[in-house]
């Protein structure tokens, strides 16, 4: 095992863990906007208009295709693109909902705050993973890293190639370490 594997691993482990978090969060945020549209109505509003989004968008197909086979007209396909481009972005069951939900700015209510404690325990992982990292380079062998690892809490299996490994401590948050569960 080699200082760098477990400096790779370090890194490795860190991003499952604000990957984790991120998702973590993320459910509780698209939650919280989908309940907003709930109370507010909006669902059913918008799956009235998607229909009829996506129904225009089929009327225009057919005056496309139609104008196309009359020779007098002789319609140009490249302009169809120019006939069905407006609305071709917002065709599909869920397209005008997705649309909506990712062009609001959610500053009021609750989501501002739901977004705040994303942030703060991201930063709060990446802090901790910084001291990690902060106390591993200053080590001078891969040995003494990874004795340093296994006390902090980190599984170095699978970076380990049989030593044995005798422990150090330091002051770190390990809650914000391994928020994902996974350790290795």
């Amino acid at each position: 095992m080699k200082k760098k594997e477990l400096m790779d691993f370090i890194n490795l482990v860190e991003h499952k863990a604000v990957r984790s978090v991120t998702e973590r969060h993320d459910k509780i945020i698209n939650k919280a906007k989908e309940e907003l549209f709930v109370k507010g109505g909006y669902n059913e509003r918008i799956a009235r208009i998607q229909k009829q989004v996506n129904s225009l968008h089929t009327e225009l197909q057919e005056l496309v295709l139609n104008l196309n086979d009359n020779i007098e007209i002789n319609y140009k396909k490249y302009n169809n693109y120019d006939l069905l481009h407006g609305i071709n972005d917002h065709i599909g069951k869920l397209t005008i909902k997705v649309y909506t939900v990712s062009h609001s700015n959610f500053d009021g209510g609750q989501i501002p705050l739901l977004v705040k404690a994303k942030d703060l325990e991201i930063e709060g992982v990446k802090e901790n993973y910084q001291k990690v990292r902060w106390v591993s380079n200053s080590k001078t062998s891969a040995k003494e890293i990874a004795e340093y690892l296994e006390v902090v809490g980190f599984d170095i299996s699978s970076v380990k190639k049989g030593d044995d490994c005798v422990a150090l401590s330091v002051e770190l948050d390990k809650s914000k370490l391994f928020v994902c569960g996974d350790n290795k």
